[in-house]
């Protein structure tokens, strides 16, 4: 009987032990970790509804794992929480059996922002049918289509009214929205530069001629600048158009020059007169330095001038001067006069100012 019990208890023994051991005697590893199976859900996003995502949950396989069940977390209302449920025997490596998916369930709100944003990168177009086909190939979820109308009184401008796929609302109430330049300005070179020729021809100086010009581009939608260049007393005009204007009639389609008669009352001074007068002026003074002349021209020279000097000089339409000595003549002072720009036709050369000082070695 003893013999009988002790065979009993060894058959008892191994089969309690055997539920642990496995075929290679190695220990079965029953704890699933929380994160995979998170990461397991990571496409989980953006579904219909509540019902979608559970569907989508429920093909989730992980060995241990019995169930993943979702329900609303509250507000937002695409949010949810999920309660994770195991086979018999497995844990968890964490007490929390619950976690977030945000934005699981689509909210079919639509940002109009975004939408605009994808239309801004798109390259200008020669025309209107042009801009629709290239709005045709914007995707975006919850987006039906986006079409396009002139705006009123433009030929570059375009309105642009969103579609959206049934249930999606935009994020704000108003669904068109506008989009500047969308259409290149095709521009007749003949007729831009008839236009120019019959305004302004008659200036005070070229740099006048130069401001007006410039200023005129602005009068222009197309014309981005309008440049006057001289040479040899011709005058040319280089308009440049803007990034959405072409020439419609010529090659280069941003660039078109062409010659133009002006008037430019620009003074001529005579250097001779111009040099006598100011040694005499100078050697008035009894100056001593080279110093003392640069001082003493600044008090002549320039629109704040406080000494007068004859009005066929124009030495109030002096910009700037520089002074330097003659390396092997003593006292001789070269004098460089900088007059407003296109002022004077004639810029007079350096002037050879022999005698305005008289340095302390010489007395």
């Amino acid at each position: 009987m003893k013999k009988l019990l002790g065979l009993l208890a060894a058959t008892g023994l191994v089969a309690s032990t055997s539920s642990v051991v496995v075929a290679c005697g190695e220990e079965q590893d029953t704890t699933i970790t929380k994160d995979s199976i998170i990461a397991a859900t990571a496409q989980v996003k953006d579904l219909d509804d509540l019902e979608a995502v559970n569907a989508a949950l429920a093909k989730i396989e992980i060995e241990g794992l019995e169930s993943l069940t979702a329900v609303l977390k509250g507000e937002p209302t695409t949010d949810v929480v999920v309660t994770i449920s195991l086979v018999e025997g497995y844990a968890l490596d964490e007490e929390n059996d619950t976690f977030e998916i945000e934005n699981a369930i689509d909210s079919k709100i639509v940002s109009k922002d975004m939408i605009i944003a994808k239309v801004e990168v798109l390259e200008i177009s020669r025309d209107l049918d042009e801009v629709n086909e290239k709005l045709g190939s914007i995707t975006h979820k919850g987006l039906e289509s986006l079409t396009a109308v002139l705006k009123a009184d433009s030929t570059t401008d375009v309105v642009v009214t969103i579609s959206l796929v049934e249930d999606y609302t935009l994020n704000e109430g108003i669904d068109t929205f506008e989009v500047e330049n969308a259409i290149i300005l095709f521009v007749d070179s003949e007729e831009l530069e008839t236009t120019i020729k019959d305004g302004e021809t008659e200036f005070e100086s070229f740099s006048a001629a130069r401001v007006y010009f410039s200023d005129l581009a602005s009068n222009f939608d197309s014309v981005k600048t309008i440049l006057l260049t001289e040479d040899s007393e011709k005058y040319t005009i280089k308009i440049t158009l803007n990034d959405y204007s072409e020439f419609i009639d010529i090659e280069d389609v941003k660039n078109h020059s062409f010659e133009i008669a002006l008037t430019i009352n620009s003074v001529t001074i005579i250097h001779a007169d111009l040099q006598s007068w100011l040694i005499t002026e100078l050697k008035g003074y009894e100056l001593t330095s080279v110093e003392e002349v640069e001082a003493k021209l600044n008090e002549i020279l320039g629109e704040n001038s406080t000494i007068t000097s004859p009005p066929e000089f124009h030495l109030n339409k002096v910009d700037d001067f520089s002074l330097s000595i003659h390396p092997q003549v003593p006292n001789l002072v070269q004098l460089e006069l900088i007059f407003a720009d296109g002022y004077v036709k004639n810029t007079p050369s350096p002037l050879a100012l022999q005698g305005v000082f008289t340095s302390s070695t010489n007395k």
